[in-house]
């Protein structure tokens, strides 16, 4: 039970980078975006952020799966 709970947490924490992406690029257009380095390291950031709990979330339940 306690996975499922850290589970729940890494996806609300996923959820949270997505909402700030796109809080953070709403109305930017490509050469906007590219052309400021605050908001493009910020959403690289997020991007990261996402990426390193899906890891987290796909390593449990591969272990789950095979846990050879």
């Amino acid at each position: 039970m306690r996975e499922k709970s850290r589970d729940k947490e890494r996806l609300q924490h996923i959820i949270e980078a997505i909402e700030r992406i796109l809080n953070y690029t709403k109305g930017c257009d490509y050469d906007m975006f590219v052309s400021n380095s605050m908001m493009f390291y910020a959403v690289l950031m997020n991007i990261s952020i996402i990426a390193m709990l899906t890891i987290l979330l796909c390593g449990m339940l591969l272990l789950m799966i095979c846990p050879y």
